[in-house]
């Protein structure tokens, strides 16, 4: 498996613990999300996967292709040049 590009690991106020990493692809970046909370309401819209220990354990992943990347860039930077 590769190493991600970039490893954020963060812990709420809330008590969440959050831990996100992107990873490069030849044609697609993934983006891999875990989250630890007590909360069941936010669980159940992070997907809950399973009851660890006090916590909720929910993991996402969102894979998007190099080419949607470029088209959401090109229209991040015409919205803001139309914005300005």
């Amino acid at each position: 498996m590769s190493k991600p590009i970039i490893t954020l690991k963060h812990k709420y106020s809330n008590g969440d613990i959050q831990s996100i990493e992107l990873f490069e692809f030849e044609k697609a970046f993934i983006l891999h999300r875990h989250v630890l909370t007590d909360n069941h309401k936010r669980a159940k819209m992070y997907q809950i996967f399973r009851k660890f220990s006090n916590k909720w354990y929910c993991m996402q992943e969102l894979v998007i292709t190099k080419e949607e990347y470029n088209c959401l860039k090109s229209a991040y930077r015409l919205q803001n040049t139309n914005n300005n």
